[in-house]
């Protein structure tokens, strides 16, 4: 079974992939509001495949709040706390 990821790896994780979608942004950090960014909803269903195919987590099963998506930093302590309920 492989070991649960760190909330630091998680955000390494996210944060890549994340600025990765948006190259004209180089500043992209923990706390950069997802929403000022653009994230539309092709982008974020991305986003959504890259967290199941990484973390085994699928944001749609559970509760996702406009909270959830504020910034990477919000989305990976719902990441951590979803690995760790193991749900």
């Amino acid at each position: 079974m492989p070991a649960t990821p760190t909330t630091s790896e998680i955000e390494r994780t996210l944060l890549a992939e994340i600025s990765g979608m948006f190259p004209e942004n180089p500043s992209i950090t923990s706390a950069t509001p997802l929403q000022t960014l653009g994230l539309d909803s092709l982008r974020l269903f991305e986003l959504f495949v890259l967290v199941e195919k990484q973390f085994g987590v699928s944001l749609l099963d559970g509760p996702l709040t406009r909270d959830t998506l504020e910034s990477v930093a919000s989305l990976t302590a719902h990441i951590a706390a979803r690995l760790a309920s193991g749900s």
